[in-house]
């Protein structure tokens, strides 16, 4: 790795990120910082030591506003007013860095959202972990940090099986974080045992199955009216048959050699009631 990657202006990575894994770029290439005076140094060698610091933070400088990029330069170029980057000290550019990428929060609006947030339908618990994390960094919690994720975490974790296993909490945040993935790794393999098998059909090639069909269907019996008069010896017995065109037996009605029976027409004479006829006045 030769060269270390432009910070891109407010995109996704924190500036303070940035700076850390530039620290750790420079720390690759041997530009490390001179060990501390001893106590009780003279004063020459404090003066040595003076300038040996002054060379490291200018080198650093240097380093730093080579590989930030021509955007973020040109950003910082304007925060350092009349004075160009060359000219203040390292302290300073970062200070107009952080101040200008991570302006103050409002610490009560970003605990709200820290406390308001929940594990989602579809994330697991370590990324549930990460996401607690980083909005923990703006809540300025100090020395509650580590009990505040504990206590976010475990109210708000999915699952009531691992809510119950972790609710005791632990040393730190992150052996519950470890406990709730080993219990959701366990209660994942748990519920793929539990699936039921699936039976394939044996079919012929080519043929393909019937929809959302997992087992053949059963073969269903034939009752006594559709099964057709058999003899001994297997063949159709036609003395149990019966012609239905001149109720004999012996054959079908298709073979009938008697003329076909028509169906007699039958008329329906409807009923009308009559009124009986009035007596005739005077009649008996």
């Amino acid at each position: 790795m030769n060269e270390f990657s432009p910070y891109t202006p407010y995109g996704s990575e924190d500036i303070e990120a940035y700076l850390r894994r530039f620290m750790s770029f420079l720390f690759t290439k041997g530009v490390t910082k001179s060990a501390p005076l001893a106590a009780g140094a003279s004063a020459q060698e404090q003066a040595a030591h003076a300038v040996l610091l002054t060379a490291y933070n200018d080198s650093l400088k240097s380093w730093l506003l080579a590989s930030m990029g021509p955007d973020c330069y040109a950003i910082l170029d304007n925060l350092c007013g009349a004075q160009t980057p060359e000219d203040c000290t390292l302290p300073d550019l970062e200070n107009m860095l952080k101040t200008h990428f991570r302006p103050a929060c409002n610490k009560r609006t970003e605990r709200d959202k820290f406390h308001s947030r929940k594990q989602l339908p579809l994330e697991s618990v370590a990324e549930f972990a990460v996401a607690l994390g980083q909005l923990a960094k703006t809540c300025a919690f100090g020395d509650y940090l580590d009990e505040a994720l504990q206590t976010q975490f475990i109210n708000n974790v999915r699952s009531p099986r691992i809510k119950e296993k972790i609710e005791d909490g632990a040393d730190n945040f992150h052996t519950v974080v470890e406990r709730a993935a080993r219990y959701e790794f366990l209660q994942t393999q748990q519920t793929h045992s539990d699936l039921p098998a699936v039976n394939f059909i044996n079919r012929k090639p080519g043929k393909k199955p019937a929809k959302h069909q997992k087992h053949a269907p059963p073969k269903q019996e034939r009752s006594q009216k559709d099964k057709k008069p058999r003899g001994i010896s297997g063949k159709l017995d036609f003395s149990k048959v019966r012609c239905f065109n001149c109720n004999n037996y012996g054959h079908f009605a298709s073979q009938c050699s008697k003329p076909v029976r028509r169906k007699q027409d039958v008329k329906y004479v409807k009923a009308v009631s009559v009124p009986d006829s009035p007596t005739p006045p005077g009649g008996t």
